[in-house]
């Protein structure tokens, strides 16, 4: 009896909330996948459902090994039926172990949407930005789902507009670019959803590649990172301003969404079967075109290390950290080992002589990709903590107001800045710098190195 009442609250909490995914949607992608010669082998699937996406991944490589989540009891049972052979897991993706971290080839889901907090100890503890993305249940999938992709791997979530929407999500945004490369990003038509589910909902399909060597946004990155008031001043992500041909629709309209608030309403009137069509045709074009297939098969990370390895053979020191590019106003330099450390530099090409090290805390921020500007002097000043975690009146996330940068001494009023940090002679006002103007990348980097020390840690403490 108890189970029974379990199964029916199952059901009615998830009549209103279940969209499941149109066959013929799930199959356009997968089968794209494997034209651009994508065959995972092991693939996490974090909201299956009762297996559309499953069923597809399957039908392209029978053999895949899927771990599959589902937190809804009805729906669990159901898909541990159809798929007995596979991994299917009755409870949410937070209960992801970290062995899985760095682990699968291919992330792939409908992901759930809304302001529903997750309850992480793994994120919530580090009260960082990770922290941050707990708030919302469709910003963490992206997240943690990127956590459990190896290098090269893809994530590929059909998601809420909210994601690139929301003007006060822009730090998400910016954790799903950090490490990785924007595939695609299509919008999909309000009644995608009609014929399974009855309802009619906007969504985006987001494909981003993981890259553990990527140094800055760039391209694309920078106009998903914003979001703009159109023509009708509707929050629209910069990404579809700049790129209407990415959005799937045969007619639009103003109109409201299912919360009452003024949107536009995109529809194709060829139905599932139409939708499906221009989906096929825009993702080949993407993956033709960002896709790294090289990066996929390992293929360059194998070459990193015989170049590193011929190099020590022919008595070179190995590199303290990893060659990057040069560092230009387009792609400033951002090396993955210990960002805050190198922000000290007289010049980005002569290091100056080590400091002892510190262990730093999060700092101020200044929204934007901008370089790190100088931090001279025996002291650093850092100011407080945990810049996005403060929540307005109203409810909505702030990023955070950095404090008016001080003028540096020496520079008269007026007085252009460096656009690098050049060394202050040693004079008793080097003790009094302005403080650092961190950026999303100094921030993000820190907790990822942090992150990654602590397991190390771990590790060898165990």
């Amino acid at each position: 009896e108890s189970e029974y009442k379990q199964l029916m609250d199952s059901l009615k909490q998830s009549v209103l909330t279940a969209f499941y995914t149109p066959s013929a949607v799930t199959e356009a992608l997968t089968d794209v996948l494997k034209e651009h010669q994508i065959i995972p082998e092991k693939v996490l699937e974090p909201s299956a459902g009762i297996g559309a996406f499953v069923d597809s991944v399957l039908d392209n490589n029978p053999k895949a090994d899927i771990m599959a989540f589902e937190k809804d009891l009805l729906t669990g049972k159901i898909l541990r039926h159809l798929h007995p052979e596979q991994k299917v897991r009755i409870e949410g993706f937070e209960k992801i172990e970290k062995p899985f971290n760095d682990y699968f080839d291919l992330a792939i889901s409908n992901i759930p949407f809304g302001d529903v907090a997750v309850f992480d100890p793994s994120y919530t503890a580090m009260k960082g930005m990770r922290a941050l993305v707990t708030r919302r249940i469709h910003n963490y999938f992206f997240v943690k789902a990127l956590d459990t992709v190896r290098d090269g791997g893809l994530v590929a979530f059909l998601t809420s507009q909210g994601v690139l929407n929301a003007k006060n999500n822009s730090a998400a945004r910016f954790m799903m670019l950090y490490h990785a490369d924007l595939v695609s990003a299509i919008r999909l038509p309000n009644n995608l959803f009609t014929e399974n589910a009855n309802t009619e909902v906007g969504s985006d399909l987001i494909i981003l590649q993981k890259n553990t060597q990527k140094e800055s946004l760039r391209g694309d990155d920078n106009l998903l990172d914003t979001v703009y008031n159109d023509e009708n001043r509707i929050p629209t992500n910069n990404y579809f301003l700049e790129h209407p041909e990415r959005i799937i629709h045969t007619t639009a309209k103003l109109d409201t969404d299912p919360f009452g608030k003024p949107a536009m309403i995109y529809t194709h009137e060829d139905g599932v079967e139409g939708i499906a069509e221009e989906l096929r045709k825009m993702l080949n074009e993407d993956f033709g075109r960002n896709f790294h297939l090289s990066r996929y098969l390992g293929e360059e990370q194998t070459a990193l290390l015989n170049k590193v390895e011929r190099g020590q053979k022919q008595g070179q020191p190995a590199p303290r950290y990893r060659e990057s590019a040069p560092a230009t106003e387009q792609n400033p330099l951002w090396n993955k080992g210990e960002r805050w450390q190198e922000v000290g530099q007289t010049k980005l090409e002569q290091p100056a002589p080590e400091q002892p090290e510190m262990e730093p805390e999060l700092g101020q921020i200044e929204h934007g990709h901008s370089e790190p500007a100088s931090a001279t002097g025996h002291t650093t000043s850092w100011n407080e903590v945990e810049r996005g975690q403060e929540q307005s009146q109203s409810g909505q996330t702030k990023l955070g107001h950095s404090k008016p940068e001080q003028p540096e001494p020496g520079l008269e009023q007026g007085q252009p800045k460096p656009r690098y940090s050049e060394s202050v002679p040693s004079t008793e006002q080097s003790h009094h710098q302005p403080p650092v103007q961190m950026t999303l990348f100094d921030l993000w980097g820190m907790e990822e190195d942090n992150r990654l020390k602590g397991h190390a840690t771990k590790k060898k403490t165990a």
